[in-house]
């Protein structure tokens, strides 16, 4: 299931970026935010202290109350395309973020949809600290690149080939989770 995960992951990525940069024409992050979020991946034990707190801990804990708490009591008392849905939703507002809102809100969903699909947290967890970890790197490199002075191109969106890998994804999770005996309640 994780090159599945992988997949959906990284279109994803390819993707938030230009929904990101879309959306904060809408409502532009003021500096305090951008510093803050610069300094997330900060640690006073460097770039692995960074790496414990984002990519192992935060999801973790995040998909223990998300994926696991809060959604199996949302599966006792609605549908599961709602109880996924509102999972994503409520960790989306969590994150207090509205900068952060499209891509949370997206990974809760994917997130919400591989719990039900394998009835399994650590797959949820699994999935989370992969998004995390390709954030973390995304931005520890693109910030090292800016401080050395190299401007990156700005990238057009292949859109169809986005969808596509995404869709991609979709079927290698469904397919390798197509057996498993699934219980989330």
């Amino acid at each position: 299931m994780i090159p599945g995960l992988l997949l959906m992951l990284v279109a994803l990525q390819l993707s938030l970026g230009k929904i990101n940069v879309a959306f904060e024409k809408l409502l532009p992050p003021p500096g305090w935010f951008i510093e803050m979020f610069s300094r997330l991946f900060d640690s006073d034990l460097g770039v692995w202290g960074g790496i414990i707190r984002v990519v192992i801990i935060a999801p973790i804990v995040e998909e223990l109350i998300f994926r696991g708490l809060i959604m199996r009591g949302f599966i006792r008392n609605y549908p599961k395309a709602l109880a996924i849905f509102y999972t994503a939703l409520l960790f989306a507002l969590f994150h207090l973020n509205p900068w952060q809102f499209p891509a949370t809100f997206l990974l809760g969903l994917i997130l919400g949809w591989v719990r039900i699909r394998t009835g399994s947290i650590l797959a949820a967890i699994t999935g989370h600290a992969m998004h995390n970890g390709l954030v973390f790197l995304t931005v520890y490199y693109l910030t090292k690149l800016h401080k050395a002075g190299v401007v990156l191109p700005d990238y057009k969106l292949n859109i169809p080939a986005v969808v596509l890998l995404f869709l991609s994804g979709v079927v290698v999770t469904f397919l390798a989770t197509f057996t498993r005996k699934k219980s989330v309640a």
